[in-house]
């Protein structure tokens, strides 16, 4: 997936932008142009198309130095996909550009391996279209750190890093299905293209006039953590009654610590 963005100071331009957020989708041909007016004198401009990478581009994340060519062209361009000519002048416009490919990373068994730990994109970079990834990183940040003030010991690194991935993988993992799900929302043709666009108007209209604002609960991390941890007790002690029974109580201790090093492992 492509996406540029582009920066405009509206005031100065004397650019009018009455929705907060715009939505202009071409489903047939895979195209998506967003608006968003940040404040009375900005505005942002997101421009997708889903495809390979432009070898132009690349894996390019640095602002274009050639603004005035690179916004004409985009502006060129999105004014033959029939936008309204405010959008269009967003693009021309921009006083930055920044181009970037984005890619949806293959759900992982796990962030960790030996001393190695994955944490945000490195660990489940996910499509941008359900708007999870920034908060999915710092949760990871916010757990992990929990998870070192609990254990501050070097020898219980091992353990930092495995409840780490235990607490984390579950729930980034369900994030990433969600974005998914959601940039196949973005171009369905359920309903016809034009039943879905109208679902579509219909969810963005709402929120711009305040009627349906999505809520996520707060991610709590030392409450997580905390649960983390007391669960990992419970399933302890009941390997532990396991080794008894079927060992016997003056094996259990050799035994916990050879089960230990091989699920560690």
């Amino acid at each position: 997936m492509i996406l540029h963005y582009g920066v405009v100071d509206i005031h100065v331009n004397n650019i009018k932008l009455d929705q907060t957020c715009g939505f202009f989708i071409d489903r047939i041909n895979k195209r998506m142009v967003c608006t968003f007016k940040v404040s009375e004198k900005f505005a942002a401009i997101q421009v997708g198309t889903f495809g390979e990478p432009d070898p132009e581009e690349g894996e390019g994340y640095c602002p274009y130095s050639d603004l005035p060519k690179h916004s004409a062209r985009l502006a060129d361009l999105i004014a033959q996909w029939q936008l309204p000519p405010h959008v269009v002048e967003i693009m021309r416009k921009s006083f930055r550009i920044s181009p970037f490919s984005v890619y949806d990373l293959p759900d992982l068994e796990t962030y960790y391996k030996g001393r190695v730990v994955l944490l945000e994109d490195s660990a489940h970079g996910m499509l941008p279209n359900a708007g999870l990834g920034l908060g999915a990183g710092l949760e990871d940040v916010g757990v992990l750190a929990e998870l070192m003030k609990r254990f501050p010991d070097y020898k219980d690194l091992s353990t930092v890093l495995r409840l780490y991935s235990a607490i984390r993988v579950p729930t980034a993992t369900g994030y990433s299905q969600i974005s998914r799900m959601s940039a196949e929302q973005y171009y369905a043709t359920t309903f016809g293209a034009t039943g879905n666009h109208f679902l579509m108007r219909l969810f963005i209209g709402s929120m711009n006039i305040g009627l349906y604002v999505p809520i996520k609960e707060v991610y709590d991390c030392p409450t997580i953590v905390a649960r983390a941890i007391e669960q990992e007790k419970v399933d302890q002690s009941q390997i532990k009654q396991i080794i008894e029974i079927r060992f016997g109580a003056d094996l259990v201790e050799s035994a916990v610590i050879d089960f230990k090093e091989e699920w560690q492992n």
